[in-house]
Order: structure tokens, then sequence, then C-alpha cells
């Protein structure tokens, strides 16, 4: 019997994210592209990772990969990721970060939901 847990997004979320990613400064993503690896940095030394962590910092580095290695990237789509990469660097989130054992669920749960929006439009940049 698998006992993994899944979290999605409500559609209210989804409308609430999506109207959040219409209006995303695309100007921003230099700056936090510096600024992610200072929080991944802090995140790795709270010790060790759950499986959650784990994940969303996997596919940080997945969402990192793709504005690198795209360089025609559809604006929604690069849209969608600086929103996700901005979320992820906020501690201050539908759940904040320094809520112990869920701080980052939310990040995790919208991160891969971008994730997944992106392998529709680019599969390839995500095969094993």
């Amino acid at each position: 019997m698998d006992k993994t847990i899944s979290f999605k997004l409500t559609a209210e979320d989804i409308k609430r994210y999506e109207k959040q990613i219409a209006k995303i400064d695309l100007n921003i993503e230099r700056e936090l592209l510096q600024k992610i690896p200072h929080k991944v940095e802090a995140l790795l030394k709270y010790g060790k990772l759950s499986s959650i962590q784990l994940s969303l910092v996997l596919d940080i580095s997945k969402l990192i990969a793709v504005l690198g290695n795209i360089p025609d990237l559809e604006l929604s789509v690069r849209r969608m990721i600086i929103f996700a990469l901005q979320y992820f660097y906020n501690p201050e989130d539908d759940i904040p970060d320094n809520v112990v054992g869920l701080g980052f669920l939310d990040d995790a749960i919208l991160v891969r939901w971008i994730i997944d929006q992106v392998m529709v439009k680019y599969p390839e940049y995500f095969q094993a």
C-alpha cells in the first residue's frame, strides 16, 4: 500500500497564482538568480532535508537550468519560472518558511506545479 501523500493546488490557488504570474517583472530575473543559491545554502544548513525539501531543491535547480539553457524561452514560461523562484525566495509566503515541518510545503507544491506546466512545453529538458 502506497502511503505517499499527494498535495495539489486548489483551482482558487491556481487562479490567484496565475494573476500574480501575469504581473511578474522580468527584470528581477538576474537578481533572483544571484540570491537563490544563498537561500538553498541556508536550507542545507538546517541539516538533513526532508523528502519535500529535497524535491524542492531539485526542482528549483531544474527551473534555473531551463532559464539558462533555453535562449528562446517563451515569455509566459519565463514569467512562471521567475514567479516560482521568487515564491521560493520569499520567506513570508503562504506558509512562512520558519513554520517547522511545513514551511517549505507550499513552496514545493507551487514549484512542482510550475515544473509540470513547463514540462508540457519543453518535455525534452526533463527526461532522464
